[in-house]
């Protein structure tokens, strides 16, 4: 059996190859710290808002990706604050 950090490590490159898979492309650190307007963001603003409206189309307009950025914005980046989002995402 591995440790934890092996077991990781591993989860994290099956991840990597996963999001590949899908089309996501890797942003490298100074790339995201200016998107997110420094490191004390997890967000990436402008990428977040237009993709909630090109995922939800005639549903979110830009106002109300605005508004949903920043409420998302207030949650914290944990797993409860994932949760939270999800439970809340009708509203």
């Amino acid at each position: 059996m591995g440790s934890g950090r092996t077991q990781c490590r591993t989860t994290r490159l099956e991840q990597s190859c996963y999001a590949s898979e899908v089309g996501w492309t890797r942003l490298p650190r100074r790339d995201a710290d200016a998107m997110r307007g420094g490191q004390d963001s997890t967000l990436l603003p402008q990428v977040l808002t237009e993709q909630l409206q090109r995922l939800n189309p005639g549903v979110v307009d830009r106002g109300r990706a605005e508004q949903l950025l920043h409420r998302i914005g207030r949650v914290p980046p944990s797993l409860a604050g994932n949760l939270e989002v999800w439970e809340h995402r009708s509203v």
